[in-house]
C-alpha cells in the first residue's frame, strides 16, 4: 500500500511538472489577442502562470528555479542580466540573512520555548476557545517572523499529545478543526512582518510598481504596515475561531479538562547561553528594523534606516564571530544545511 501511494505521488509529481513547464513553453503560442501585450509579454505571462501552477501543485523551490531558468531563456533578458537582477537585488540579500537568523531559532530549539509559552498560559485552563485563540496567536507570530512551516511543525506534535491526554481519538472533529486553525493562522501571519519573507517582497514590489507614478515611488511605513497587518490578522483569526465555534461546533467538552500543568510535567530545560544570545539578537534585529519607522526624528534613526538592509548581515556576522565553548554562537553551515527555508528564499 505504501509503495502504491509513493508511486502515485511520483506519477502526479511528474504530470504536474510537465503541465507547469508546458504552460511556460507553449502559452505564448495560444491564439490570444491581449491588448497592448507584446510577444515578449506573452512569453513572460506564460512563464508567470506556469510558475503559479508549479508553486501550487509541485514545489515552491523547484518551481522558482524553473521560473528563473525559463525567463533567462526567453527573449525578455539574457541569462547573465537576469541572474544579476534575481540574486543581486538588495531585498533578496536581506531575506537570505534573515532566513539564517530564523533558521538559527529553529536549529537551536528556541522556537520550542516560544511555543511552550503560548501553550502554558494558566488563564486558558477550562476555556477551550480561548486556548485555541492563544495557540493561533503563537502560530501567527511564528509564521510572520520565522516561517509558517515552523509554526505548524512546532504546534501540531504538542497538540497531538494534548488531544491524547484529554481523551480525543483519531477522527474526532475538534482535533481536525484545531489543526486546521493552526495552519490558517500561520499562513495569515506569513506577510505580517514588513522586513521578512513575504511582507518584504510585497512591499518591495509595491515600491517598484509605483516608481513610475506621478510623484515617484510610494514607500510604505514599516511600523504602520505591521500595525495594520496585526490588526487585520487578529480580526481574521477571531473570525475563523468564531466560525469554528458557532458553525462547525465541534465537541470541546474534553478539552475543558486540559490544564497547562500537563505540559509542565515535562518542563523544558533552562535556556543555554547560546540560545539566550540568539534569541536576544533576533529581538534586537526586529527592533532595529522597526525603530526608524516608529521614531524617525530620533538621533541615529536616519543612519539606521538607510542601512536597514544590512542589519541582518551584520547580526549574522557578529553571531558567527562570537564563540561559546569553542564554537560560534550561530553555526552558519549547520543552520543552512538543516533549517534554511530555501523555498521561501527562491520564491522571493
Amino acid at each position: 500500500m505504501a509503495n502504491q501511494n509513493e508511486r502515485k505521488r511520483e506519477k502526479m509529481f511528474l504530470i504536474h511538472s510537465l503541465i507547469g513547464v508546458g504552460i511556460m513553453v507553449f502559452f505564448r503560442f495560444l491564439p490570444l489577442n491581449l491588448p497592448e501585450v507584446t510577444s515578449v509579454g506573452m512569453e513572460v505571462l506564460g512563464i508567470f502562470i506556469g510558475t503559479l501552477y508549479l508553486w501550487t501543485f509541485v514545489d515552491p523551490l523547484w518551481g522558482s528555479l524553473m521560473s528563473i531558468a525559463m525567463v533567462g531563456l526567453s527573449n525578455y533578458m539574457p541569462m547573465a542580466g537576469l541572474l544579476k537582477e534575481a540574486f543581486g537585488a538588495p531585498v533578496v540579500a536581506q531575506v537570505f540573512f534573515l532566513l539564517i537568523m530564523a533558521g538559527g531559532l529553529v536549529y537551536y530549539k528556541i522556537t520550542l520555548y516560544i511555543g511552550r509559552f503560548f501553550l502554558t498560559r494558566k488563564f486558558t485552563n477550562g476555556k477551550p476557545w480561548l486556548l485555541t485563540f492563544v495557540i493561533c496567536l503563537g502560530c501567527y507570530f511564528l509564521g510572520g517572523f520565522i516561517s509558517p512551516f515552523t509554526a505548524i511543525f512546532l504546534f501540531w506534535p504538542v497538540l497531538y499529545d494534548v488531544f491524547e491526554e484529554v481523551g480525543y481519538k483519531k477522527g474526532d472533529a475538534l482535533p481536525r478543526v484545531m489543526l486546521t486553525l493552526v495552519v490558517v493562522a500561520a499562513l495569515i501571519g506569513f506577510p505580517m512582518a514588513p522586513f521578512a519573507q513575504n511582507g518584504l517582497a510585497l512591499l518591495t514590489n509595491f515600491t517598484n510598481i509605483t516608481a513610475n507614478l506621478p510623484g515617484g515611488p510610494v514607500v510604505v511605513n514599516n511600523a504602520a504596515y505591521m500595525a495594520v497587518a496585526i490588526i487585520l490578522g487578529l480580526i481574521m483569526i477571531v473570525a475563523n475561531i468564531l466560525f469554528a465555534k458557532f458553525v462547525i461546533r465541534p465537541d470541546v467538552t474534553k478539552l475543558k479538562n486540559y490544564d497547562v500543568d500537563m505540559l509542565n510535567k515535562n518542563p523544558l530545560p533552562p535556556m543555554e547561553p547560546r540560545q539566550k544570545v540568539i534569541g536576544i539578537s533576533f529581538v534586537i534585529l526586529i527592533l532595529g528594523m522597526l525603530l526608524p519607522s516608529l521614531f524617525p526624528t530620533l538621533p541615529g534613526m536616519a543612519f539606521l534606516s538607510s542601512n536597514s538592509l544590512g542589519l541582518a548581515l551584520l547580526m549574522v556576522a557578529i553571531l558567527g564571530a562570537i564563540r561559546i565553548k569553542g564554537k560560534s554562537v550561530l553555526e552558519i553551515p549547520q543552520v543552512m544545511a538543516t533549517n534554511f527555508n530555501w523555498g521561501a528564499y527562491f520564491i522571493i
